[in-house]
């Protein structure tokens, strides 16, 4: 499932996401690894329901603002969302697009370095 939201805080470097099948009952937590606005959790459970609150996070990791609690349902690839009103955190109808997660930076580092012995190997043959 993958959560978007509305940058809020006061320059959030991170943030924790909390998450449970209870309203105001959070089971789970994950914290981002830096700051952007969309993040992939998977492995939730097709059919039930799941509560979501985003809190913004410092420098130190102290917690700014705490956004309103929205409650989604994972269905097949995508979910429905069943929360109203205003709120912070808007479902996604999609699976990642290979952005999201921290395992993005390992790819991002091994790709750098694979260029960038492709380019010392290429300048060596010149």
């Amino acid at each position: 499932m993958t959560l978007s939201w509305k940058s809020f805080g006061q320059n959030p470097s991170r943030y924790k996401i909390k998450y449970g099948i209870q309203s105001n009952q959070y089971t789970e937590s994950i914290i981002t690894i830096d700051n952007r606005t969309t993040w992939y959790l998977p492995d939730l459970i097709n059919g039930v329901s799941y509560y979501f609150q985003v809190v913004s996070l410092d420098l130190s990791g102290n917690e700014q603002v705490t956004a309103p609690e929205v409650r989604a349902t994972p269905f097949g690839a995508g979910f429905k969302p069943v929360a109203g009103g205003q709120n912070y955190v808007l479902p996604q109808t999609h699976e990642p697009q290979g952005d999201t997660g921290p395992e993005m930076w390992i790819v991002v580092v091994f790709s750098l370095l694979f260029i960038d012995v492709v380019l010392r190997v290429r300048k060596k043959l010149i």
